[in-house]
């Protein structure tokens, strides 16, 4: 097995969940010097440019930034657990699993029903509706009085004749 305790299944959930959620980042960014470059355009005037230095090394330029908010998703946790989803959803199968797998899965769905308030909910009822189960038909049970759903059932057979004969 993979996970050898719920406990150590837990640390790994709640990493990625960490990881998704928004927090400092050491930002490393590179600038050269620029130089002035003489250029000639084709009809042969000549004119000046601004352009990387790339004979010197670059100076490096550290910043710490807050990483944005990236959507919780059961592949992405599979993929973050270094297994796959089928792998993830195997392990739901087992008791002892259960309910972390589970309250992984409602997390995650539960950022999917909060996108459905932004304006572009499409991607988000696709999602929900694909991997969690949503519906949006409505079901009705429409039966005759001895319980059957047959319509014809409930006429005498007069009435069928009738019908028969249209």
């Amino acid at each position: 097995m993979k996970f050898e305790s719920v406990k150590e299944l837990q640390l790994k959930i709640d990493a990625y969940f960490d990881e998704c959620d928004p927090h400092p980042e050491l930002k490393v960014s590179y600038e050269y010097s620029q130089i002035t470059v003489t250029k000639k355009r084709k009809d042969g005037t000549e004119y000046e440019s601004l352009e990387d230095d790339r004979s010197v090394k670059p100076t490096s330029k550290e910043e710490w930034v807050v990483s944005y908010q990236k959507h919780y998703t059961i592949t992405g946790l599979a993929n973050f657990l270094n297994t796959s989803r089928e792998t993830l959803i195997n392990y739901e199968k087992r008791d002892e699993f259960f309910d972390t797998i589970k309250a992984a899965k409602d997390r995650v769905e539960e950022q999917w029903e909060n996108l459905l308030i932004g304006s572009n909910a499409t991607g988000p009822i696709f999602n929900l509706k694909n991997n969690y189960g949503w519906r949006d038909k409505t079901e009705q049970e429409i039966s005759n009085p001895d319980g059957s759903l047959n319509p014809y059932n409930a006429l005498t057979a007069e009435e069928l004749r009738k019908l028969a004969d249209r």
